[in-house]
């Protein structure tokens, strides 16, 4: 069974809810393995996830873990989760999470915003779907694992050169962008 990974803070915005209700469409309950690593920080949700997390076997909640244990699960499995919602201080930035999974080899979905296009889409590092559709994530996560998609993927993720997305070449584009303004 595909096996799935999301990294980081664990929130209703951060899509904790709908990857397992997608995951739970695509796949049927207990035919896929959904791996959190993080904190969750509303208690209310918190309720509800563990409540889920009794119930299903195959939603492993791993907490918080240094590094090196986030990336050994990361290393574990077959695919990295970003379905954020569409809120501003998402579409500006890229999530760690993104690299986290690169660099770790496996392939990414992650949410349509025209950033992370220009990193998933552009090198064909995995799939980017509209976080409002169910249907669209849906189809993206039976694809991803397809196996002549899931490898061409995976062979992109290992050739993936970080060099344009360092802190310096970041710090470059971020001087020459406050020159032009």
């Amino acid at each position: 069974k595909p096996k799935f990974v999301y990294l980081g803070t664990i929130s209703k915005d951060r899509g904790a809810l709908k990857m397992i209700a997608c995951l739970d469409k695509t796949f049927g309950n207990f035919n896929y393995e959904l791996n959190f690593i993080g904190d969750i920080t509303d208690s209310k949700l918190e309720r509800n996830l563990q409540q889920i997390f009794s119930q299903n076997a195959n939603i492993i909640f791993h907490g918080y873990q240094p590094m090196h244990v986030s990336w050994e699960i990361c290393n574990s499995c077959d695919v990295g989760l970003a379905i954020l919602d569409s809120k501003e201080n998402y579409l500006g930035s890229y999530p760690t999470k993104l690299f986290e999974y690169l660099i770790c080899g496996i392939p990414i979905v992650t949410s349509n915003f025209e950033l992370y296009k220009n990193l998933v889409e552009k090198y064909e590092l995995g799939f980017c779907v509209d976080p409002d559709n169910d249907n669209k994530i849906s189809s993206a996560l039976s694809k991803i694992i397809e196996r002549p998609i899931y490898s061409e993927l995976a062979t992109n993720v290992g050739a993936f050169s970080f060099k344009e997305f360092t802190w310096e070449s970041e710090f470059e584009k971020f001087v020459e962008y406050l020159r032009k303004n």
